[in-house]
């Protein structure tokens, strides 16, 4: 509520206070990154043809994971890799979300091909996340570390903030010690806090 009143025929105040409600146990966060417009910088391609292509811009955001025993040409994963044009000028693969406008957030998670895929295809080594609020000035968030699994397709790494920072980009910076890095979806959940104006307090990377 934005106005609180009282009502009484006759009280004496000395004072009026109205307490916001903290945040209860089991809410769940929202990824306000679903459905939002990215730019993807990476993606391999031959001349003309891309094998794995993010379709109209939209495969990273639009909430659609690749099930957990996919193989390699599952049309939920977008092909990066670190021999494109892209990977070598900037030294990693990126995608750079636009959340529309600016947010209290807290956790990222980036949805990576594993071994599993085949075709020699592993984990890459590291995810650093990075946010700002003019797509100018960069800050850093953390980094998470990829675990490779052999028994499904999916590995999710995760960063999680001990406090939560205001941003309107996030950009996810991959990088690999092998040529081919799938990933399957980006993710930006809201926190159920506000974001105070101090330096970002990353999670330990791995928990």
């Amino acid at each position: 509520y934005r106005y609180v009143r009282g009502n009484s025929n006759m009280v004496w105040v000395s004072e009026v206070e109205a307490h916001e409600a903290m945040p209860t146990e089991g809410v769940e966060q929202t990824n306000i990154a679903l459905n939002k417009t990215y730019t993807a910088k990476g993606i391999y391609s031959e001349g003309t043809s891309v094998p794995y292509p993010d379709e109209n811009g939209k495969t990273l955001t639009d909430g659609k994971d690749a099930p957990y025993n996919a193989l390699y040409k599952d049309a939920a994963f977008v092909g990066f890799n670190k021999q494109s044009e892209e990977y070598r000028a900037q030294g990693y693969a990126s995608i750079t979300v636009d959340l529309g406008k600016e947010y209290s957030v807290d956790k990222f998670i980036t949805r990576i091909g594993t071994s599993n895929l085949g075709s020699g295809i592993v984990a890459p080594n590291m995810v650093e996340v990075y946010v700002s609020n003019d797509k100018t000035n960069w800050r850093a968030a953390g980094t998470s570390m990829p675990t490779d699994l052999y028994d499904v397709s999916i590995s999710n790494a995760t960063l999680s903030l001990a406090t939560p920072v205001a941003a309107r980009y996030v950009e996810f910076r991959i990088t690999s010690n092998t040529s081919w890095i799938m990933i399957s979806e980006v993710e930006v959940y809201e926190s159920l806090t506000e974001a105070p104006d101090e330096p970002i307090e990353p999670s330990d990377p791995s928990e």
